[in-house]
Order: structure tokens, then C-alpha cells, then sequence
């Protein structure tokens, strides 16, 4: 019986004794019974050992067997290529209300949120200073009206006594004429007197009478002119004493329009204590509040921010410089934010700012998108996630972007599938970094670049190197591996053209215009097929636009269904001298 130990008592029955219970007492009566049970363990321990050990060399020596080719089918659809950027919504039209005078806020009659209309007040400031010099503006003007009154009035009566001045002037002057007539006929009077008195027909004293007459018509005459030229005199000072009297008069003119001047502007500075809105919209934002005093200097400070009409908004998109050559008015943007994750939003591209903004060596350019806000979800200052669509293709052969990065295991890296070469000075060398060694020797030995210029070109070269590097191994779509690569090349570019000299030039402009022209070429990539040994055979493709997931690709033997291999396959022999991969048990010492 198993577990037992069967001993024979005197009367001859077998009787079973557990081995727990009458095991010490058995080995006691049989003595050397555990030595040997101990030795035949042992033994019977060493033929598993030896088939153990076998087992873990066989286990560890065995090849697995080849994983099956993981292949993908080449399907007919739509592509659209994009470019991603972070962008912030914005209001179409933001206006900052502030303050052009200085003083204590009274009132507040809009808050955060409060639907305001053009011309609306919305802030009073204290006011009580201003009205006082408004009340003494208008005493002002009106003691100034009154001046110009007094001097009107003086003019006046100047002109009047100018004009009686004038008529005393015409009388005199008739007088003279009348006293003139007079001692005219006296004179004839008295040469009729001397003729008669010649022939004796008139006595002496008629003579003497016709010569006392004239006499005194002349003095007539001289009294009448001398009352003329006084007369005449009197014109004169009127006439300069209206002359004063008109200067005053314009001079009360422009006391008075200085006065009223001074009152409109402290009436605008009344008005002005009243903070109005300039246009139809929204407080997004207060910045004062009731009791704050406001301090007007060289700048207005901002107490209100309205944004105006938030049915429409903008979208204020940050796009790389090697995005945004793809970027045109009028394209379609789709994006996202973080408030409403599953609601997609539409806009259009108005839009590139040609201000770059440059932040730690990334130059990036503002595209505006216009887009409908009629629900109100978008909110100023949200962050959105916007895709621009640059291109559409409707029912092109579509290629996996994991195919055209897909090449076998061991076959040297060439250039990337997006990567177009282009041919260096002389002809030599490919575009992108791989041609940048032969470009360095080809320009020194070309170009015959001294040491310093040399120095330079190295240094251009090592960081243009580091820079495509870095752009190769980040697993960027095709499309957007060229736009990459194109800006890389333009700095690298321009670098260069910094440290030549003018005769140096005309020889560098060749070189960029050939590597344009071949740049202009399609896009050229690979990708992989099973031949009918079961192993991958490539296949030469021309690219067209991708998504980032797919990419449009043409070529000899490609047509929809087309399987095309992104993986699998056995794995590549173990260098020399490499630790074996790990799996399956060891034996253990």
C-alpha cells in the first residue's frame, strides 16, 4: 500500500504500520535500512539530470520557425493632405475701451458677459471738477459776449460820428463854393467900376465900394475854407478812432471764441467721463472696478475689452515656415478644442500674416481662419487643434506610409522614400544630408574658399548634417518629410550665400538653380512585393500627396488590392560575437 510499510508479527498476519507513526521505531530495529534508501535515491536522481540537461540543449539549439510576411493591400480611395498646427480662437474684431481722463470711478453700469450697443455708456467717472470748470467756462464766455457787445456798440456810435463829420465836410466845401461865386461877381462888379470910373461916368467912393466888397468876400472865402479843413480834420479822428474801435471789436471776437473753445473742451472732457462703447458687442473682459482711480498719462488705461459679435470668430493658427508655402486663401480648416473633444468644427483659410514670430530658432506665420460660431461654444482664448487641408485626391491608388518605410532586415538604409535627389556643383553628390560632404569638397575646390571661408562651410555643413539627421529618423509622412527637408536645405542655403564673396556668388546661384530644377521631379520612393520565391522584391514607385497615414503611389504592377509587405519575415543572423538572444530555458549551473 502506498504510504505504508508492511511488517510480520508472531501469529504470521501481515499488519500495517504507517510510516509516520512506526517509521523511527522500524529503522531502529533494522539497523543500516536509511543508509541504503539514501544511496538508491541518488542513483535514480542522475538519468534525470542527464535527461533534463539534453531536453535544454535540444530546446535551446532548435531554429523557431519563420514568422509569416505581414503584408498590407494597396486599396483606391481618398486622400487629403493637411497641415497640423496649434491655433487659438480669437474674436473677429477686439476693441480695448479705456479711459482718456484721469479721476475716480462712480459708476459701472456693464460687467463681464454684458451685451453692450455702440455709444452705450458703460462707466461713469467722478465728474464734479469738470462741471465746476464747465460753469466757469460758460461765465467766462458770456462776460467775453458781453465785451464784444460794449465794443460793437462803441464802433458804432464811431461811425456815426464819422459820418456827421463827412456831411460837415460837404457843407463846408459848399460854402466855398458859394463864397467862391460870390467874390467872383464882386470882382467883375469892380472892373466895371474902374472902366466907368475911366471914361468918368462912376465916382471914386462906387469904386471904393466895389473894391471893399471884394475884400470881404474873400475873406469870406478863407473863413469858409479854413471851417472845411476843420471839418476835413474831424474825419480823420473819426475815422482812426473807428479804426480802434473795430480792433476791439475783433479783439472781443476772439476773447469770445477763445471762451467758447475753452467750454467745448471741458465739455468734452464731460462727456468723456462717461465711458461709452464704440461698437456692437460683448465685455469679454473688466478691468476696473467702482472707487478705482484711473490715472490717464502718456498711454489711455484699459477698463473694458469688447469683443464684437462672437457668431463669427478666428482662428489664429501657428504654422511652421515649412508648412506654410502650402497654405492659400480660401482652403478648408478642420479643428478641434479641448472643451468639446468630439465636436469637429469647420473654418476657411483667410489669411497668411507676413510677420514671422520667431521663438527658439522656430519661425512659424499667423494663418487667420474664419470660421461660424452661431451655437456660441467657441469662446475667445480657446486652444484648437486645426488641421488646413492643402490637397485632395478622390480615387487614387493608396499605399500604407509603413510600406514605403518598410525595407528588409539587413539592407542598408538609402535615401528616404520622399527624398529627391538633386545634383551638387559639377554634378556630384545628392540633395538633402547625404550630399552634404560633397557639397562642402566640391565648393572649397570650386569656389576656391580660403580658410576662413572654409572654417565656416564646416561648421554650416556639421549642423546642416545634425539637422537632416534628426528630420530622417522622426518618421515624418512624405509630403511633410519635403517640406522639412526643403526648408532645411533654403537655411543651409542662405549660410552659405552669407560667407561668399561677390565673385563668388554667380557660381553658387548655378548650383541652387540646378538642384531647383532637379527638385521639380517627382518624388521617388520603394516599396516591397513577395515574388514567387516567397521573398520581397522592390518595387520603384512615384509619390504623390499623403495624409500621414496614406500615401497616393503609381507605378508598373500597382493596382488596387496589391499586397505590399510592412513587416515579418525571418529574423536577421546574430553578428559574430553577440550575445544569444534570449528565450527557452538554460541549463543553470
Amino acid at each position: 500500500m502506498p504510504g505504508h510499510v508492511t511488517e510480520c508479527n508472531a501469529s504470521g498476519l501481515d499488519k500495517p504500520i504507517s510510516r509516520r507513526a512506526e517509521s523511527p521505531s522500524l529503522l531502529k530495529r533494522v539497523p543500516g535500512m536509511a543508509r541504503r534508501r539514501g544511496a538508491s535515491s541518488w542513483w535514480l536522481l542522475v538519468p534525470l539530470a542527464i535527461a533534463a540537461g539534453a531536453g535544454a540543449l535540444w530546446w535551446h539549439d532548435r531554429e523557431p520557425p519563420a514568422p509569416p510576411w505581414r503584408t498590407v493591400r494597396i486599396d483606391r480611395g481618398a486622400i487629403v493632405a493637411s497641415v497640423s498646427a496649434t491655433a487659438t480662437v480669437q474674436p473677429v474684431t477686439t476693441v480695448l475701451v479705456g479711459s482718456q481722463l484721469s479721476g475716480q470711478v462712480r459708476e459701472l453700469l456693464a460687467d463681464f458677459n454684458t451685451p453692450v450697443k455702440a455709444g452705450q455708456v458703460i462707466a461713469r467717472l467722478d465728474d464734479d471738477q469738470i462741471r465746476a470748470r464747465h460753469a466757469a467756462a460758460g461765465a467766462e464766455l458770456a462776460q467775453a459776449r458781453a465785451g464784444l457787445a460794449t465794443a460793437r456798440a462803441q464802433a458804432g456810435r464811431l461811425e456815426a460820428e464819422l459820418s456827421l463829420s463827412r456831411s460837415a465836410v460837404d457843407v463846408a466845401d459848399a460854402q466855398e463854393q458859394r463864397a467862391q461865386s460870390q467874390l467872383d461877381e464882386a470882382l467883375r462888379d469892380r472892373e466895371r467900376k474902374r472902366a466907368l470910373a475911366a471914361r468918368g461916368a462912376a465916382t471914386a467912393a462906387e469904386l471904393d465900394r466895389a473894391q471893399s466888397a471884394v475884400e470881404q468876400l474873400d475873406a469870406g472865402r478863407a473863413a469858409v475854407r479854413a471851417q472845411g479843413k476843420g471839418a476835413r480834420a474831424s474825419v480823420s479822428s473819426a475815422e482812426a478812432a473807428l479804426a480802434v474801435a473795430r480792433a476791439q471789436v475783433a479783439s472781443a471776437e476772439a476773447l469770445v471764441a477763445q471762451r467758447e473753445a475753452t467750454l467745448r473742451q471741458v465739455e468734452v472732457e464731460l462727456d468723456r467721463a462717461e465711458i461709452k462703447a464704440p461698437i456692437d458687442g460683448v465685455v469679454i473682459r473688466r478691468d476696473v472696478d467702482v472707487g478705482q482711480t484711473v490715472a490717464a498719462s502718456l498711454t489711455a488705461p484699459v477698463l473694458f475689452t469688447i469683443a464684437q459679435d462672437l457668431r463669427h470668430v478666428e482662428v489664429h493658427a501657428a504654422v511652421d515656415e515649412a508648412d506654410v508655402g502650402r497654405i492659400r486663401p480660401g482652403q478648408e480648416a478642420l479643428f478641434q478644442v479641448a472643451a468639446y473633444p468630439a465636436a469637429n468644427f469647420r473654418g476657411e483659410v483667410l489669411m497668411t500674416r507676413l510677420g514671422a514670430q520667431t521663438v527658439q530658432n522656430v519661425v512659424t506665420y499667423t494663418v487667420v481662419i474664419s470660421a461660424e460660431n452661431q451655437d456660441g461654444r467657441l469662446l475667445p482664448g480657446m486652444t484648437a487643434t486645426v488641421r488646413l487641408v492643402t490637397d485632395r485626391r478622390d480615387g487614387v491608388l493608396r499605399a500604407p506610409n509603413a510600406a514605403l518605410r518598410w525595407r528588409p532586415a539587413g539592407a542598408p538604409r538609402g535615401q528616404e522614400p520622399a527624398q529627391v535627389q538633386a545634383p551638387a556643383p559639377g554634378g556630384a553628390g545628392r540633395g538633402g544630408g547625404a550630399g552634404l560632404d560633397q557639397l562642402e569638397a566640391t565648393l572649397a575646390r570650386e569656389l576656391s574658399l580660403d580658410d576662413g571661408q572654409r572654417a565656416a562651410l564646416a561648421g554650416i555643413v556639421a549642423e546642416g548634417r545634425e539637422q537632416f539627421r534628426v528630420l530622417r529618423s522622426a518618421g515624418l509622412p512624405p509630403e511633410q518629410m519635403r517640406a522639412r527637408m526643403g526648408a532645411a536645405r533654403q537655411q543651409v542655403d542662405r549660410r552659405i550665400g552669407a560667407i561668399l564673396r561677390p565673385e563668388q556668388q554667380a557660381a553658387w546661384e548655378a548650383w541652387r538653380a540646378q538642384r531647383a530644377a532637379a527638385a521639380a521631379a517627382p518624388a521617388t520612393g520603394r516599396v516591397h512585393v513577395l515574388g514567387p520565391d516567397g521573398q520581397p522584391r522592390a518595387i520603384a514607385v512615384r509619390l504623390g500627396v499623403g495624409d500621414g497615414s496614406f500615401t497616393e503611389v503609381s507605378g508598373d504592377g500597382l493596382e488596387p488590392g496589391t499586397e505590399l509587405v510592412v513587416g515579418g519575415g525571418p529574423r536577421p543572423a546574430p553578428a559574430a560575437g553577440a550575445a544569444p538572444a534570449a528565450g527557452g530555458p538554460r541549463l543553470g549551473m
